[in-house]
């Protein structure tokens, strides 16, 4: 084995890794919660550089400005955001610069490959799930909207006509974009006869489904076969009646904890091992004749605003899983 010369670099050992972002508050919540429980966690964000890389037999250690990373020192890994950030010299050359590309993925791709087999919370791999595969998994366990997506016009005017209400959202994950420093967010939006009737024939393929009225919205946030649940009580205010996220910052919704029938959280513990997550957060609604109806997953998911407004301290718990599966 080569030795690796670190440079007067910092090589202090440490058990946990967890890669996140600069911007994820949350992170620096279970980091808390770890050191006060007497465990070190390496975080690495977008902003840390990976510039040097050192792959022998099945051993990897990666460092950049500031850290060194010993693979075999990892004893568990949170994956919360991002990835590594490789900033290796390439050339003046746009072709090879391509094919060193190529190499720099497959290098890349194989370090997650090598951090899928430490004992980890959340995958990289599955970091951006497929929400129409979601549905589809769901429906086995829940009842879900009637959907279609659709980019002809008298294909969306069939499906009008047969639920009446309709509405629309992302297919793949919320749209959002920054124009001239404005911030521009398309939430879930109820779609009208009057929208139809002024859309072309043919449009970008798009998704619609059956608005169903309900009482609640549900988030959940599922830690490993258990579920933290938040009831939000959008329907009291119009500007969030459709999407909560649509925030009335003058008058929030209220949200209080919620205590789901037992066989919804054994249906929701199913769905999230099928779906191979550990862990996630569940949007569901009650529509108003008492039903559960799934309306996404998101592996990555948001959770401090459950944790802090139902004071479950998922921080506390996330932290520890991690110090309990460590290898």
């Amino acid at each position: 084995m080569m030795e690796y010369n670190s440079h007067d670099v910092e090589t202090n050992y440490k058990e946990i890794l967890i890669l996140s972002a600069t911007t994820d508050i949350t992170t620096f919540h279970v980091v808390k919660w770890l050191e006060y429980f007497g465990h070190n966690a390496t975080i690495l964000t977008e902003n840390d550089n990976v510039n040097y890389c050192h792959l022998e037999n099945n051993r990897i250690i990666i460092g950049g400005d500031g850290f060194i990373l010993d693979f075999d020192n990892i004893k568990s890994y949170w994956y919360r955001r991002n990835g590594f950030n490789f900033n290796i010299s390439l050339t003046d050359n746009a072709s090879i610069d391509n094919i060193f590309k190529d190499e720099i993925f497959t290098i890349n791709e194989y370090i997650h490959y090598n951090l899928s087999q430490i004992p980890s919370l959340g995958s990289f791999h599955l970091r951006d799930f497929n929400r129409l595969i979601a549905i589809d998994i769901a429906s086995s366990l829940f009842r879900v909207p009637n959907y279609i997506i659709t980019n002809k016009k008298s294909d969306l005017l069939a499906f009008y006509n047969c639920y009446k209400r309709v509405v629309t959202k992302a297919i793949r994950n919320t749209l959002s974009t920054v124009e001239d420093e404005f911030g521009f967010i398309a939430y879930t939006s109820i779609i009208s006869k009057d929208n139809i009737n002024e859309i072309p024939e043919q449009f970008f393929p798009s998704l619609f489904l059956e608005y169903i009225e309900k009482r609640i919205e549900i988030r959940v946030f599922y830690l490993d076969g258990k579920c933290f649940s938040m009831a939000i009580l959008s329907q009291c205010d119009e500007t969030t009646s459709v999407d909560y996220r649509n925030y009335n910052v003058l008058n929030p919704n209220r949200n209080v904890p919620i205590i789901l029938p037992k066989h919804i959280e054994i249906s929701i513990d199913k769905l999230m091992r099928n779906l191979n997550l550990q862990t996630g957060s569940i949007d569901f609604i009650l529509s108003s004749n008492e039903e559960f109806v799934f309306l996404e997953v998101n592996p990555i998911g948001q959770f401090l605003n459950v944790s802090h407004i139902c004071n479950y301290c998922i921080e506390k718990e996330i932290a520890k899983y991690l110090i309990s599966i460590a290898r």
